[in-house]
């Protein structure tokens, strides 16, 4: 047996997995110590890179997403994922393993084609238009797994990564700029971390860790009006799951299958500050997210649309804020992914039996069965 053995049971080589695996990790050393081009210049050295390492569990995820034509990704929902296709030459043959390399070789340098210019090294959705979102997975600094698969399909090989830890989020920062690790307290993301000889971290996230969960105070909300909305909106969506939730007919609403429990989301929070601070609150529809307005002094009670909002089973990341206009005090919450919009005659939420075990959830989430919600943690 190699020394590289890995212990999992797809398709793809051991010898591959390691392949895979070490273009990864070198790239992100020399990307730590400042070795990478960018379009101009170099991208500046990295702190707070982790090594990151094979996942079984990931891989069987992406092998089971590419078996099928077209994908199907809906297995990965919270992970980084890189998807590529590369189309077999006749009159130039080359193996699928071949052509896998030069795909990772055509995501690691989007960068140098398109560049990064922010200054924070944030993933800045309205300049990179999508153009780096591979090499972004690739170079987040808070990745500690991945787990890829390809599969040969007539004329083309198809090839997926995931990622422990999603890059593609507007305004995150993809890593720190900084110096690798020389010891062990140089590595802060994750508890208990350390420091290897390459100048990569080595560590791994405790549940919802790796999530960006340090908001800052320009909002004016504090944590514990953060828990309280958190609760609240978890509250809703655990008695709707349950079916214990009113309709308008005079009942409850059906049950709903693979309801998502909310984590809250900084990222999220900043957008709805920018939109409250528009006084008297702005009012046109936002695409990125599930936008609620609700005015405090107003006796009335939120409408339908916003309740709609707050029961699409797909979105989990919320953010929140308090603001005060001249003619009142507003809460505002967007909550994240919007999923489909108000299609007519169709439910917001897939109905069914909620959650009773783990396998009842998709991607990264658990069941927690007492609140009939999939959860992150």
């Amino acid at each position: 047996m190699p020394s590289y053995a890995f212990g999992c049971d797809g398709k793809i080589t051991d010898e591959m997995r390691k392949k895979i695996l070490d273009f990864h990790n070198q790239a992100r050393v020399r990307l730590a110590k400042g070795q990478e081009r960018n379009k101009t210049g170099r991208l500046p050295p990295a702190k707070n890179m982790y090594e990151v390492s094979w996942c079984c569990g990931l891989e069987k995820k992406a092998e089971a997403a590419i078996a099928v034509c077209p994908e199907n990704l809906a297995d990965l929902e919270g992970y980084g994922i890189n998807f590529g296709t590369r189309y077999h030459c006749p009159k130039y043959p080359k193996t699928s393993e071949v052509l896998v390399m030069d795909e990772l070789g055509n995501w690691w340098n989007e960068v140098r084609k398109y560049g990064m210019t922010d200054a924070k090294n944030r993933y800045i959705k309205e300049d990179m238009q999508f153009s780096m979102d591979d090499w972004a997975n690739m170079a987040n600094g808070k990745n500690t797994k991945i787990g890829c698969s390809y599969n040969k399909i007539k004329g083309k090989t198809v090839f997926l990564c995931a990622y422990d830890n999603n890059a593609i989020k507007d305004e995150r920062v993809v890593y720190e700029p900084g110096n690798p690790c020389k010891k062990d307290q140089d590595c802060t993301t994750y508890e208990g971390s350390k420091c290897g000889s390459s100048g990569l971290c080595i560590g791994k996230p405790e549940p919802e860790e790796a999530l960006e969960r340090a908001c800052n105070d320009e909002s004016g909300m504090t944590e514990a009006l953060r828990k309280h909305l958190l609760d609240t909106y978890n509250a809703y969506r655990s008695s709707a799951a349950r079916g214990l939730e009113p309709d308008a007919a005079g009942g409850n609403a059906p049950k709903a299958e693979q309801m998502l429990k909310m984590i809250y989301d900084c990222p999220s929070e900043k957008i709805a500050f920018k939109l409250a601070k528009k006084c008297p609150s702005a009012t046109r529809p936002i695409y990125s997210h599930n936008w609620n307005m609700h005015k405090v002094s107003s006796p009335s009670v939120p409408d339908e649309a916003a309740a709609d909002e707050m029961a699409k089973d797909v979105s989990y990341k919320l953010g929140c804020v308090i603001h005060k206009c001249d003619d009142g005090k507003y809460v505002h919450c967007l909550s994240t992914p919007t999923g489909p919009g108000h299609p007519v005659n169709k439910p917001i939420y897939q109905v069914g039996e909620p959650c009773k075990k783990d396998s009842d959830c998709r991607g990264k989430f658990v069941c927690s069965v007492d609140e009939g919600l999939c959860s992150l943690s």
